[in-house]
């Protein structure tokens, strides 16, 4: 009696600490849910097939202890598997892994739509579209880019879809004669990017060639004048300042100016030294880098009268 009642009691003790820890361990560790989101991984596409997934991520839930589910983020799996399936659009399930120490309770979707394409390719011409000014005094001749044609690939919709590639180049940001690489962009017949394509290459070369069409020319300045000094005046010296003022001329012509002439100064009225401010004449086409007005100076004097 006494031996039975020794292993009662012993019992009733390893109980007794079996609850304590238990109710420890549930305070300090208590079971929990958490949601987390995982890619959805497409398996076993078939060769020459592309799959565009209606969803790309689900909401998985989970339920276990705290500390079990507190980081679970990159051990949560999501695959569709689409072993078997040609072209066409199919509902698959999802499948989802968990580390084993939680319980899956829950998948939003279970299933994703996909939609299984051949993989189509086509040669393109490249244009190039140009934007920015090039260097003053300088007009594009020439835009060349290479390869001349690209090679676009990926779902069969999409390009079917491509009707042109496209390089921009930015003729301030390029140096004559040295090729630059600009990323190029596939787009359908209403000039709309196409997403979900390859393009080989990815950047083209573009080389633009310019040629001179404004000249900077530093020339004398002529003096126009009108009339004649009045009777018993001579005219002792002439001075212009600046004497060279610098014109922007078109290339083609521009060796055929030698000066730039004054408006005409009156000389009937003129009856001692003067100074005055003459405006500048600028040819055709031209334009004065300086300001548009000289100073004239005109040394006049008696002429002495002959004795009788």
């Amino acid at each position: 009696m006494l031996h039975r009642n020794i292993e009662l009691k012993l019992a009733s003790l390893f109980l007794a600490v079996f609850l304590w820890f238990w109710v420890t361990l549930d305070e300090e560790n208590p079971i929990t849910r958490k949601s987390v989101d995982a890619d959805i991984v497409a398996q076993g596409v078939g060769p020459g097939l592309v799959i565009e997934l209606g969803a790309q991520k689900v909401r998985v839930t989970l339920r276990g202890l705290e500390q079990d589910v507190a980081d679970l983020k990159g051990d949560v799996t999501a695959s569709a598997s689409c072993r078997g399936l040609g072209v066409g659009r199919h509902y698959l399930p999802v499948k989802v892994r968990v580390p084993p120490d939680v319980v899956l309770v829950s998948i939003r979707p279970t299933t994703v739509p996909v939609v299984i394409e051949d993989i189509l390719w086509d040669v393109l011409p490249v244009e190039v579209k140009l934007a920015g000014e090039p260097l003053g005094g300088f007009a594009v001749k020439s835009v060349e880019p290479s390869p001349s044609e690209v090679v676009v690939s990926g779902p069969r919709s999409r390009v079917e879809r491509a009707a042109r590639v496209v390089v921009t180049a930015d003729l301030s940001r390029m140096v004559p004669g040295v090729a630059a690489a600009v990323a190029a962009r596939a787009l359908d017949g209403s000039g709309a990017p196409i997403d979900g394509v390859s393009l080989s290459p990815a950047r083209v070369k573009v080389t633009a060639m310019t040629e001179r069409v404004i000249v900077a020319k530093t020339l004398p300045v002529v003096l126009r004048t009108r009339g004649s000094l009045p009777t018993g005046f001579r005219l002792v010296s002439v001075a212009v300042e600046p004497p060279m003022v610098t014109l922007l001329l078109p290339a083609d012509g521009a060796d055929a100016i030698t000066g730039i002439e004054t408006e005409e100064l009156s000389l009937s009225a003129v009856r001692g030294s003067i100074t005055r401010a003459v405006g500048l004449v600028a040819p055709p086409g031209a334009t004065l880098v300086d300001e548009g007005k000289v100073r004239v100076a005109l040394r006049v004097e008696r002429v002495p009268s002959q004795p009788q």
